[in-house]
């Protein structure tokens, strides 16, 4: 994948979000997500001075764990912010997977242009509440 135009599919992503109140019960609710992604290299040379060239041994672990941990945050911050302000609801939270996906492109996809990179679309991900 290093510096490859072409669209990268199937790359994984996944962890814990952040431990948050619910606010109608006022129960702490640890959120974690899984699920897949593809993203595109549309700047090599960008690339390769932001992210792989100050990499000990740059390879393709380093560019998806980039953007993996950048996904986790963008889309932790969005969930719990819309949990918190009642726009998400925790029971029924699956049923704004489009509209999490989409504000998490939308956010991110800014920050990841800084570095050559635009994350194409999620494939499916799985969003799990433990309380």
């Amino acid at each position: 994948m290093l510096c490859r135009t072409a669209e990268n599919r199937d790359l994984r992503f996944g962890g814990p979000f952040d431990t948050i109140k619910e606010p109608d019960f006022s129960m702490p609710v640890s959120i974690r997500v899984f699920g897949d992604y593809s993203l595109r290299i549309f700047d090599g040379g960008l690339l390769i001075k932001t992210i792989i060239g100050t990499a000990d041994q740059p390879d393709n672990e380093v560019i998806t764990n980039f953007v993996g941990r950048q996904l986790l945050n963008a889309m932790g911050e969005l969930v719990s912010e819309g949990v918190i302000d009642h726009t998400i609801p925790i029971l029924g939270i699956k049923s704004q997977s489009t509209e999490i996906m989409d504000a998490t492109i939308a956010k991110l996809n800014p920050l990841l242009a800084q570095n050559g990179i635009q994350l194409v679309r999620f494939g499916d991900f799985t969003i799990h509440l433990k309380a």
